[in-house]
């Protein structure tokens, strides 16, 4: 199971630094492709309270959670999904040297999984 609340409060923890704002859309079915509308991003603390829910983001699974966008100081962190499998990626917030990674990755040929960032 899943949680983005939790997800994103250890990459704040991991990166060293505070969610700014997080732009969160709606959360659809598989088999759902309607168009969304355009939303205003929210404070830190309104988002991680809607986004605080378990959710199956294991393959074949069909809970899928909020698409979301959060900023900090550094990053822009994102839900990205292969083969229905649900992680976060991350991408600079400004262009730099970066090695440009499928779903996203840390910025200098870094490694998949963002807990290295601490490394």
């Amino acid at each position: 199971m899943g949680n983005i609340k939790e997800d994103l409060l250890e990459f704040e923890t991991i990166v060293g630094e505070r969610i700014e704002a997080v732009a969160i859309g709606r959360r659809r079915l598989r088999d759902d492709f309607d168009h969304d509308r355009v939303v205003e991003p929210i404070g830190r603390e309104e988002a991680l309270t809607i986004l605080n829910y378990p959710f199956d983001g294991a393959p074949g699974g069909d809970d899928r959670p909020h698409p979301v966008y959060a900023w900090t100081r550094s990053w822009c962190v994102f839900l990205t999904g292969d083969d229905w499998v649900t992680n976060l990626a991350w991408v600079p917030r400004s262009p730099g040297r970066c090695v440009p990674e499928h779903g996203g990755s840390w910025w200098l040929c870094g490694p998949y999984d963002w807990r290295s960032l601490a490394r």
